[in-house]
């Protein structure tokens, strides 16, 4: 049997939901951060970090953008025409797309450019 892009996810979402009892555990949070395959094996990478005060894991993006813009780190606002998002990384190696912020109504990650920091003013910050 060989191995395809669609069996390696489900693994790794697999695993990842056998690997969070070990991470609650230890008080850390494990994420799956993909991997590769070939014809007859795979490799998966997990990440274990700990956890800040509200549960936002600290991945070194994380820290990263704690670094640079500590007014944003770990909050939530209201962009008009996205929802609720909470800015959760900084990718330094990419130059386009270094913000990482979590869509709050669906879950997802997306990357998007330094002008939605711009969108990121105090006065739409949530109180949730």
């Amino acid at each position: 049997m060989t191995m395809t892009r669609q069996k390696c996810q489900m693994i790794g979402r697999e695993a990842q939901e056998a690997l969070e009892a070990v991470a609650r555990k230890h008080n850390l949070t494990v994420i799956y951060k993909g991997g590769s395959y070939d014809d007859t094996n795979t490799t998966l990478k997990f990440l274990f970090a700990d956890e800040t005060t509200d549960g936002t894991a600290m991945t070194p993006e994380f820290m990263a953008l704690r670094a640079l813009y500590p007014e944003i780190a770990g909050y939530e606002f209201y962009i008009p025409g996205r929802g609720y998002v909470k800015p959760i990384g900084w990718n330094s190696r990419a130059k386009k797309y270094p913000l990482v912020y979590q869509n709050l109504s669906d879950g997802k990650r997306y990357k998007t450019t330094q002008s939605l920091l711009t969108e990121c003013t105090p006065e739409r910050r949530s109180d949730a």
